[in-house]
């Protein structure tokens, strides 16, 4: 309030031109001309601040609706899917507004409480995988999805020796699944004498982890896996540290 008085003062008294005032005062022409024009017509009270909000909202739930919201919730306390059913079926000619838009009025009269929202854990895995000589552990992951120019889906799965960070293998496969990877996993073992352990990371919220080559203990990480000769160990979720034998 203080910097618009002094800018109306500037101006009344003739301390320089509009663009210089602006330009003094960090507005721009536009803010300058209609304050000084508001202040032609209101006075003293067109320096107070003024509210932002919209002096129209067309998608506002009507006074009247709120009310009887209100008055039902008040003498049933059911929630906004049944107060919307029951009213719904009173008074079928209304359009009531949406599920949310109910949540919303009820919350705003301090019908509900709302919920804290609750923090969901994963299992935090068994640490780090750690080698001590090369072969000893291998590390495997995919690398995220991406579509070729053909419009086909390609998931590159990644295979490095942990101690060394030689990566010995990166193959696209159309999916996640075990029978896209397990051919890949026993070409490679195929070639390889020692192998001993088979540690794999996990994306955090992955849709299906049971589903996955890589997530799963059973058909898809250690079932076939042992068969080769191949002991799986699962690490904890995909951080800059468990990712980086790949991501160089």
């Amino acid at each position: 309030m203080n910097e618009r008085r002094r800018f109306l003062a500037d101006h009344a008294s003739g301390h320089g031109t509009m663009v210089e005032l602006c330009k003094r005062y960090g507005i721009s022409r536009k803010t300058g001309y209609a304050l000084v024009r508001r202040f032609a017509l209101e006075g003293e009270s067109a320096i107070e601040e003024r509210s932002r909000a919209p002096k129209s909202c067309p998608h506002r739930t009507p006074d009247e609706l709120e009310a009887m919201i209100v008055a039902e919730r008040k003498a049933r306390r059911w929630g906004a899917r049944k107060l919307l059913r029951v009213l719904s079926d009173r008074h079928p000619s209304i359009v009531w507004p949406a599920r949310s838009t109910v949540d919303g009025v009820l919350l705003r009269n301090g019908l509900v409480e709302p919920r804290r929202r609750r923090t969901r854990w994963d299992h935090p895995g068994s640490g780090p995988a750690r080698a001590s000589e090369p072969n000893e552990v291998r590390t495997t992951d995919f690398k995220g999805q991406f579509r070729t120019c053909d419009g086909v889906y390609c998931n590159p799965l990644t295979i490095v020796d942990l101690h060394s960070r030689y990566l010995l293998r990166v193959t696209g496969v159309p999916n996640v699944r075990t029978e896209g990877a397990k051919p890949v996993f026993e070409r490679l073992f195929d070639r390889s004498a020692c192998r001993l352990r088979f540690a794999r990371t996990t994306a955090r919220r992955s849709p299906r982890p049971e589903s996955t080559a890589c997530a799963s203990s059973t058909r898809g990480g250690c079932g076939w896996a042992s068969r080769i000769s191949a002991s799986n160990q699962g690490v904890r979720n995909k951080t800059a540290r468990t990712n980086a034998c790949t991501a160089r």
